[in-house]
Order: structure tokens, then sequence, then C-alpha cells
């Protein structure tokens, strides 16, 4: 899980765990908040697969 923050006063808004985008407006500071997931990681190249004969 990861605490979402405001972005001005720090307060914590929401706990959250696998978004993609997410827009929320802080009750304290009023200061609407928008956050994206970051991308992820490039896949791991893989060995190619031959038979030898």
């Amino acid at each position: 899980m990861q605490d979402i923050r405001c972005g001005q006063c720090r307060r914590k808004l929401a706990a959250a765990s696998g978004f993609i985008e997410l827009q929320i407006k802080c009750p304290r500071c009023r200061t609407l908040n928008h956050l994206k997931a970051p991308s992820l990681p490039p896949s791991v190249p893989r060995a190619s697969r031959t038979t030898s004969s």
C-alpha cells in the first residue's frame, strides 16, 4: 500500500495500491492533486531457443 499525500500541505489523502491515474482534491488546502502510476520497467530480454540437430 502506498500513502497518497497532498503535494502542497503533505496531508494524507488516501492509501492505494495498483492505481493508474488519480485526481483528488485536498480538503485542507484545496489543491487538486493529479497522480499517475510510474511506468513499468522494461521486460527482461530472454534467451532465444534454438534446437540443435
